[in-house]
């Protein structure tokens, strides 16, 4: 079960290394259609790009590293405007990024059963929001950001076990759960991502990443 799960886990690393190749490549050709969403920090730039039946939400992001301004283009599957529904809690992402100085870890945790309960869709969900807060040259805010499992079920003994008692003011955890409800909220200092099923979960992940960026 547990080399299951790896190659699970690896299998969607390849997938998103794909689609971000792809995704440039279409850019690069010119094979895209751009639009734009007034977000709450700002007006941002989307460029939809099509490969197939695969629709990609692409937002154009500038950071400052070591002082030299970079442009980053991030994939999505999904748009801010189909994602308005989930319910936010405000300022959600302080808990994550931090306010004046950025965490030092982020967790990103789940049941054990949840990728097989979600037909992976849980596991994308991590990667969503992983390639956006981890340390890979394409992501933002550069914090180590690992997957983990909340409690150990005997087939994860390679995986941290984290839940969401571990969140403080250096270390955040995000929960990610099944539920009657699709919202991104809080519990003291743990963040939880809750949708009614996994391609919900999927749509609530993107939407915490957005926030993040300042969309929502």
């Amino acid at each position: 079960m547990l080399q299951k799960k790896k190659i699970v886990l690896w299998t969607a690393v390849i997938v998103l290394l794909v689609f971000l190749a792809v995704v440039l490549i279409n850019i690069n050709k010119g094979n895209s259609s751009t639009y734009y969403y007034q977000g709450r920090t700002d007006k941002f730039s989307f460029q939809v790009t099509k490969n197939g039946n695969i629709t990609q939400h692409v937002i154009k992001v500038y950071t400052v590293e070591k002082g030299v301004e970079n442009q980053k283009l991030i994939p999505f599957d999904y748009g801010p405007k189909e994602l308005e529904p989930i319910s936010l809690e405000d300022n959600v992402n302080q808990k994550i990024i931090g306010i004046i100085t950025s965490k030092n870890f982020i967790y990103i945790t789940q049941d054990p059963r949840l990728p097989n309960l979600t037909q992976i869709d849980s596991v994308l969900a991590v990667q969503e929001i992983a390639k956006v807060t981890g340390t890979a040259p394409y992501s933002v805010f550069q914090i180590p950001t690992r997957a983990a499992y909340t409690y150990d079920d005997n087939s994860s003994k390679l995986a941290e076990i984290i839940n969401c008692k571990y969140a403080n003011s250096k270390i955040s955890v995000i929960l990610l759960k099944l539920g009657d409800e699709n919202m991104i909220y809080s519990e003291n200092e743990c963040v939880i991502v809750e949708a009614k099923n996994g391609k919900d979960l999927r749509k609530a992940a993107t939407k915490l990443v957005y926030h993040l960026l300042g969309v929502f």
